[in-house]
């Protein structure tokens, strides 16, 4: 029976294969290759950081170094220029390794579209302080030093290729990682210099007067230079003055030529206005003067593109601001006519109280004493003063002092003035605190005042109402 079944078996395989021999093709695969799915090998450690964590390698931390090569004009600033790499293993490992420093030229063609306008540098270009170096068994770093000698590129811009190469066949150098650049760019010293300076003066009864006759100017240079250098200012005898300008008239005024350069963090032109007499009408006056670099051990001098104007603006009298008190004297009633018999003719043309902006002609409403303003003014209501008087002279008055008589308890008092009436805004002269008591003040000025309005404010509303009863000026 079994035999019969293996039989029969047979027969039927047997009738299959050869009913579907011409269908069957059978080749070899001589491909040993194989691929891995795309999400395993994104999956795999190897693929996200880029090397094979089971291995040491070995790389260049900081491949890419620009050295500025500061410059004036055609000499290079003396000082050190260097650059460092920082070589590392991705872990520790157990034995010395070796790690050399080459310059490698061959570089240059393969990433020069990166560094565009850079010509290739040669060895005479710079010294490796140690271009052999051990990284000690458990050490995974160590840094290579790099100096560039006393030499200026012809170029404007040169690159210093260099690669690493090791002795040990273990560790792994880490690839596209091993190489290191050096950008060299040459750049000019730039100077930073405030380019016009103005005095201020003003021009009264034909007297010039300053707050100061002197003028500064400060040029800072981008680096410290040791080189042997000085700056010149000489006056720019090409400028064109503008409609409202007038040149210096000569000998007016004075600075020193040259300054030094050398190892200083700023350079201090000073200039000084010696002879005031020709300067007789309102007028901007300009000395323009153009800023060179002196080589001391050459003589060159190169023109920076740096200009400096020195101005000096001549107006007609300004208020000065915040004119000090120089004395506050409280006197008794029969000392008051010391200062009154002084007074000269008033001028006054009119009086106001001020109430926050809300003004009252005093003259008007009948609170003046007497209408005659020659000597003083009395108020005649001495609460209709809530907060400050405003006091009109009918021409430009020249005052020193000013008397008050007031109630005790005004403590503090501010003084502001109009050169001309119709001018904008009041110029605060002063503000004034109050100690003792007396029946009259006396406030003078540090300087006489030149004058068309006078308002005379309580400063920190220290009363109910100023009180002011009596206003004299001297």
């Amino acid at each position: 029976m079994k035999n019969s079944i293996k039989l029969t078996m047979f027969v039927l395989a047997t009738s299959l294969l050869s009913c579907h021999k011409d269908q069957i093709e059978v080749v070899k695969n001589l491909d040993t290759s194989w691929k891995v799915d795309s999400e395993i090998t994104e999956a795999d450690i190897r693929t996200r950081l880029g090397y094979d964590p089971r291995f040491t390698y070995i790389y260049v931390d900081n491949a890419q170094s620009q050295i500025p090569m500061y410059m004036l004009s055609n000499t290079k600033v003396e000082r050190e220029y260097n650059s460092e790499f920082l070589v590392k293993l991705t872990k520790s490992y157990t034995k010395d390794v070796r790690v050399t420093l080459n310059y490698n030229p061959e570089l240059f063609e393969q990433v020069k579209q990166n560094y565009q306008e850079h010509q290739l540098g040669d060895e005479t270009y710079f010294q490796i302080e140690e271009k052999e170096k051990v990284l000690k068994a458990g050490q995974t770093q160590l840094v290579f030093n790099v100096k560039l000698k006393d030499i200026v590129p012809a170029q404007e811009k040169t690159l210093l290729p260099f690669s690493i190469s090791i002795d040990d066949q273990e560790v792994r150098l880490s690839e596209g990682n091993t190489n290191a650049f050096i950008s060299i760019l040459k750049q000019q010293v730039s100077f930073n210099v405030l380019e016009e300076v103005e005095i201020d003066a003003t021009l009264d009864e034909g007297q010039l007067n300053f707050e100061t006759d002197e003028a500064e100017v400060y040029v800072l240079p981008q680096i410290l230079i040791p080189n042997d250098y000085s700056l010149k200012l000489q006056k720019d005898e090409s400028y064109q003055y503008e409609a409202d300008q007038q040149p210096f008239p000569e000998g007016t005024i004075t600075h020193p030529d040259t300054q030094s350069l050398k190892d200083k963090n700023q350079v201090v032109f000073e200039f000084q206005i010696k002879n005031k007499t020709p300067f007789t009408r309102e007028q901007k006056y300009v000395l323009p003067m153009k800023l060179f670099l002196i080589n001391n051990h050459t003589g060159e001098e190169t023109l920076l593109e740096q200009s400096v104007k020195i101005m000096l603006k001549v107006s007609g009298y300004q208020l000065p601001e915040g004119n000090n008190i120089i004395n506050i004297v409280g006197i008794n009633k029969f000392e008051k006519s010391q200062f009154t018999n002084a007074s000269i003719k008033q001028d006054i043309e009119s009086i106001y109280t001020d109430m926050f902006g809300d003004q009252q002609e005093l003259e008007n409403s009948g609170l003046i004493k007497d209408n005659d303003y020659e000597t003083k003014v009395e108020i005649e209501d001495v609460n209709f003063l809530p907060k400050g008087v405003i006091v009109n002279f009918s021409k430009e008055r020249k005052i020193k002092s000013i008397q008050l008589k007031m109630k005790e308890n005004v403590r503090w008092l501010k003084i502001s003035a109009k050169h001309k009436k119709g001018d904008a805004e009041y110029v605060n002269q002063g503000i004034i605190r109050f100690r003792g008591k007396g029946d009259y003040y006396v406030i003078t000025f540090k300087k006489p005042i030149k004058v068309e309005s006078l308002f005379i404010d309580d400063f920190y509303v220290s009363s109910p109402d100023l009180q002011i009863y009596e206003i004299d000026f001297n």
